[in-house]
Formats: C-alpha cells, structure tokens, sequence
C-alpha cells in the first residue's frame, strides 16, 4: 500500500490502562485525518528501505506511532526490536530505548510542509513475544501478530487485525473493521464506523460499534458488554455460572445463541420487535398500544444473568 506520512508534535500519545483517546485523536490530528484521507501516488524514487535494531527487554513495552500507512507487528523469540520496511527519504524514522520502554516514531522533519502527499509509510516492527505493544495512528491498516504482553492499537482511518494470546486488548477505530482472534482475558473492541469481531477462549469481552456488526465467539465469558446503533448483534458461545451478560441495540436485531445453558436469569425487552426464544417461556406485549414485547425467564437454578434490550429490532435466544 502506499500512503502518506505526516508528523505532529502534539500527536496521541495513549498510554496502557488510562482509558479511551480516541476523541483527543480527532481533535487534535484533523487536518492531518484530512491529509491521510488524500489519494496518495505511486512509488517515487524517494522511497528508501529502513533496517533498525534496537536491545529491549523480553518483557518491555513498545510504542510506535505513524500518521498513515501500513503497520505489521509481530512477536518473536529475540530480545530487541527490529524495524524494517520502505519509508520516504524527506521522513525520519526513530527508534529510542528509554529503560524498558522502545519507542519507535516516523516523524516529519519540521521544515518539510506538511503537502507531500506522494510519502510512504510501511512498516514492520517484531517486538519480543512477551512485550507489551502501544500504537497510534490517523490513517492506517494494523497487524498484530504473536504477542503475549498487553496490546492497545488506535487508529482513526483503517482496519486493525490481532492474532495471538494476549490477556488484556483494546482497539479502537473510528472507520475501519476490527477483528480480535484468540486473545482472552479482558478485551475492548471499539468501532464508530465498521465491524467488530472477536473470537476469544473466554474472559471479559466489551464490543461496540456505531455503524456495523458485532460478532463475540467462544467463551466460556465472564463478562460480556456489547452495544451498536445501527447494525447487527451476534453472540454465540459460553459463560460462566456467574457470568453477566449486558447487550443493547438501537436499531437492529440480536441473535444470542448460547452453549450448554442449564441455568441462567434472562431480562429481554423491545421497543418495536418480537422475541424469540428456545429456554422456554413466552414473551408478552408491553401494551396492548405498543409493538414491544418482554421476557423473563429462570432456567434452573441462578446461573448467568443475561440482560438484552432492543429498541427497533426483533431478539433471537437459541440453544447450542
């Protein structure tokens, strides 16, 4: 792919476990979004090849952040991070060690207009497995691959896609998909624009979106959060006993399938849509004026509490 890069001296700086940036992101890189989002030309003869190494711990962080372009982080058994890929001879690439933390940033060089927009941006990072990984950027597509240490990719334009067995994740898209696989432990799934889809061995799963789909797999979940606007909400997998299950849909429908149920609190209802449901019981109109329904049902004895609610849209609960 070839794209732009840009640089600026206030760009995100997200740091693991302090919450969501994703706002501060559009606020203060919009002119830059708006120079991502520009068509961008073929290869020139500035293009370069970039080889950096740098000594890290196995069990470091690693922060790396690009404007536009394409991002592939992968972990492997080395103790130190290694950057190749192709880069724009009027952009710099640096790599600094600071104790156990390898910040890895291409940079625009501050007399150099921000108009270039024929710049290419593609890279590959390979981190220690066990590190921990932080990663920024406005208009770019995220690979990450192999990592066992904590993972948190923001990107305003552009799809990001995780491999691997990390216990804590989050991900955050403006426009782009999500797609999380084999991560377990405590996952956050953000999308405003595009779909969110994560198949995980279990633990805590929050997926959300504006405009899309959110698909969650596996299990068994301790927790699971998932909300969209406008599009559809998929789960099928397993809890807990005392997993709480927490989905919300604006306009759309639910299917929620659910793997050897023998016991569980269900709490269903729709504004304008029906229910259906395999755990036994009936759904009733809210009103005889209204087109919504409810359903309360006790399978067994406590078990999972599972709260679902849709405004325009019908609810599907299916045993697997």
């Amino acid at each position: 792919m070839r794209a732009r890069c840009t640089n600026s001296d206030n760009g995100p700086a997200a740091v693991i476990g302090q919450g969501h940036t994703l706002l501060p992101i559009l606020q203060t890189l919009g002119i830059l979004f708006l120079l991502a989002a520009a068509p961008g030309a073929g290869a020139t003869s500035n293009d370069r090849s970039v080889n950096e190494s740098r000594p890290a711990s196995p069990e470091g962080r690693v922060s790396v952040e690009m404007i536009s372009g394409t991002l592939d982080v992968s972990g492997w058994n080395e103790d130190r991070v290694e950057v190749t890929g192709t880069l724009d001879r009027r952009f710099t690439l640096t790599v600094e060690t600071a104790g156990d933390l390898v910040t890895v940033k291409v940079e625009l060089p501050k007399k150099k207009h921000l108009h270039l927009h024929d710049a290419v941006c593609d890279l590959r990072v390979r981190i220690p497995s066990r590190g921990s990984l932080t990663t920024q950027a406005v208009s770019a597509e995220a690979k990450v691959t192999g990592i066992s240490g904590a993972i948190e990719v923001e990107s305003v334009s552009g799809g990001v896609t995780i491999f691997g067995e990390s216990k804590w994740v989050r991900a955050q898209v403006v426009s782009g998909d999500i797609g999380i696989t084999g991560a377990g432990g405590r996952i956050s799934a953000e999308a405003v624009s595009g779909s969110v889809t994560v198949q995980s061995p279990g633990g805590e799963i929050e997926g959300t979106t504006v405009s899309g789909r959110v698909t969650v797999r596996g299990g068994p979940f301790e927790r699971v959060t998932m909300e969209a606007v406008s599009g559809v909400i998929e789960f099928e997998g397993s809890l807990t006993p005392d997993a709480e299950v927490d989905i919300s849909n604006h306009s759309g429908t639910v299917e929620f399938a659910l793997k050897g149920a023998e016991a569980g609190e269900f709490d269903v209802s729709t504004f304008s849509g029906d229910i259906r449901s395999e755990f036994g019981g009936n759904s009733h109109r809210t009103s005889k004026y209204a087109l919504g329904e409810e359903y309360h049902q006790t399978v067994g004895s406590g078990g999972p509490r599972i709260s679902i609610d849709a405004f325009s849209g019908s609810v599907r609960l299916r045993k697997l």
